[in-house]
């Protein structure tokens, strides 16, 4: 019962949603986002996740840019994404949650089509590149990497979950950092707060699909959010690329960089086959 009462009062976040938000009377003013080129946030890739996002990654890394996808995402700004996804912030201000983030930073993978219309409104001279793929190739991918992802699913490790939820009661993360003992965490999430980011993984897809399991609605879905996002991005900063049969140079043609550095093709990066040992899930684990 001591156990049950200490997790209840347990506060997982260290943050609180005013630390992202707009400061009193700083609503957004588009057009001094305008008048401020692009800010620090120079692309946004707007494709869903399983549309080639961690090769896009890549590339884009080879091409000097600095990327943050859905594990720098986290590793960064877990706590912020936690709360934004749980509708805990009336107004968040993007321009200062990645103001930490250097010039031609990219941002892709699912952050970007959840916080779409926020991230465009503040960055609103950024490229946009929406990354695409075939509805059936798509929904089969993203079944598999559902398949290999526990944490879409708490029942696959009760044994985890128990820990964590014992290690929030007795407040083990912050005694052990406290001890200075070897091989805890340092990073956000930690495992007393997984159940939080059980809860962060199937709100991604819930959000954007009604389901966090994959199902035949979700191509409709999805086909929706880019019709969306075509319909707000003026053409001349849209760029839109099917990984599978894209152009790496009209690729770079588009986006106006020098591609002296990157590969000849698209890299085939996080196939279903290497989720398990690649995924963000898998990062977490070791770390």
């Amino acid at each position: 019962a001591t156990l049950l009462v200490s997790e209840r009062f347990y506060a997982p976040f260290d943050d609180l949603p005013d630390d992202w938000g707009m400061r009193e009377g700083g609503a957004l003013d588009r057009e001094a986002a305008i008048r401020d080129a692009h800010g620090n946030i120079e692309l946004l890739v707007a494709g869903v996740s399983r549309t080639g996002t961690t090769s896009m990654k890549l590339v884009l890394g080879s091409l000097g840019f600095t990327t943050v996808h859905f594990k720098e995402m986290l590793d960064n700004h877990f706590e912020f994404f936690y709360a934004y996804l749980h509708g805990m912030l009336r107004e968040p201000d993007m321009r200062r949650v990645f103001a930490r983030w250097p010039a031609g930073t990219v941002l892709l993978d699912c952050p970007v089509p959840l916080m779409f219309q926020d991230l465009f409104a503040s960055f609103p001279r950024a490229k946009v590149l929406l990354t695409t793929r075939l509805d059936e190739t798509w929904l089969a991918s993203y079944e598999k990497y559902y398949a290999a992802t526990f944490l879409y699913r708490w029942t696959d490790r009760l044994d985890l979950l128990l820990v964590s939820y014992i290690s929030r009661a007795l407040r083990l993360h912050t005694l052990l950092r406290v001890l200075g003992v070897r091989g805890v965490r340092t990073t956000k999430p930690t495992l007393e707060q997984l159940p939080d980011l059980i809860s962060l993984y199937r709100k991604t897809d819930e959000l954007l699909y009604g389901s966090h399991v994959p199902n035949a609605f979700w191509p409709a879905k999805a086909r929706h959010y880019q019709d969306l996002v075509r319909r707000t991005v003026p053409q001349d900063q849209l760029v839109e690329v099917d990984v599978s049969n894209g152009s790496i140079d009209l690729l770079i043609s588009r986006l106006g960089v020098n591609g002296s550095g990157s590969p000849v093709e698209f890299p085939r990066a996080f196939r279903s086959k290497d989720v398990a040992a690649q995924s963000y899930q898998a990062h977490w684990l070791e770390t």
